[in-house]
């Protein structure tokens, strides 16, 4: 049993190491109150935005322009709905796009050209006293509007452009992982899980299945398993986790949970997990991690 133990922290603090050097690269990271910014060069985290007294901080996308979403408005009464904005910050200017929507927004992404931002959201149901089935929208940057192209289907927890930018991976509220054009048509079903996430690449989606993470090449359809539940950091479930792929393709930063503290501590820290075999979860920074998107960015 001894032995067993010192094994166990030897290998946990493997795993709390600081990321690799060689690991280039941003971070914007969520932490309820705060967009911070993490530098793999230097090891240094900043502070970019603070929510507010009122506000609260959930997914965060990056193209040339930082865009997030925030709560601004906490419902008072059973009458009253949750209310989230949508925000653009380019070179200290914050642009609103989309002012109190009556629903949960989340699981932004930016397409590939930067002209569209894909999201999901989802009413609260004040008699049964809990978010319905998601819809998928995407806002047009041009015209300055959004539309919903698939309505009350969906899960929350996860959401990718294709490379080409012309279709959305999503995952159905019954755990089908689907491949959607602007139009809301269906064009593939690829498999069974949650949260997807298209490698920048082109060639791998990453996704979960019962607190797993799993790659599928999207040529030959082979799958295979990267971090679960006997991980040192644990994948949280779907609806609390945004799969985060990094620049060259390498890596996938995720929210885990510590195995040692699994039983007692169900809170979050943002790891990483290098996708060749046998590599270990790394911490990426000491912040609490509760589901909300990040960015990596070269």
């Amino acid at each position: 049993m001894k032995y067993i133990l010192c094994l166990l922290l030897a290998l946990s603090l493997i795993g709390c190491v600081k990321p690799s050097p060689k690991s280039k690269g941003r971070l914007f990271l969520n932490d309820d109150y705060f967009i911070i910014l993490y530098d793999f060069n230097n090891n240094a985290v900043d502070t970019i935005v603070r929510a507010g007294p009122d506000g609260l901080f959930y997914h965060t996308a990056f193209y040339d322009t930082l865009c997030y979403s925030k709560i601004v408005g906490w419902p008072k009464t059973k009458k009253a709905s949750w209310c989230y904005d949508l925000y653009l910050l380019h070179k200290n200017k914050l642009d609103t796009l989309i002012y109190e929507i009556p629903a949960k927004l989340t699981n932004l992404k930016i397409s590939p050209d930067g002209k569209y931002i894909a999201f999901l959201y989802s009413v609260y149901d004040n008699n049964t006293q809990a978010f319905l089935k998601a819809s998928c929208a995407v806002f047009d940057l041009e015209k300055r509007a959004y539309s919903t192209i698939l309505e009350h289907v969906l899960a929350l927890g996860g959401l990718s452009w294709a490379k080409d930018g012309q279709s959305i991976y999503m995952a159905t509220f019954n755990g089908s992982i689907v491949r959607v054009d602007l139009q809301g048509k269906i064009l593939d079903t690829i498999c069974t899980g949650y949260a997807p996430a298209i490698s920048p690449d082109g060639r791998t989606m990453a996704f979960t299945k019962d607190r797993s993470i799993y790659l599928v090449d999207l040529t030959t359809k082979k799958q295979r398993r990267i971090a679960s539940k006997l991980s040192f950091y644990i994948p949280q479930e779907p609806q609390y986790i945004d799969l985060t792929w990094s620049p060259d393709s390498k890596y996938i930063l995720y929210q885990g949970q510590y195995i040692l503290a699994y039983i007692t501590d169900w809170s979050s820290q943002y790891v990483y997990i290098p996708i060749e075999r046998w590599g270990l979860p790394k911490v990426v920074a000491n912040i609490t991690a509760r589901g909300y998107g990040a960015a990596w960015v070269p």
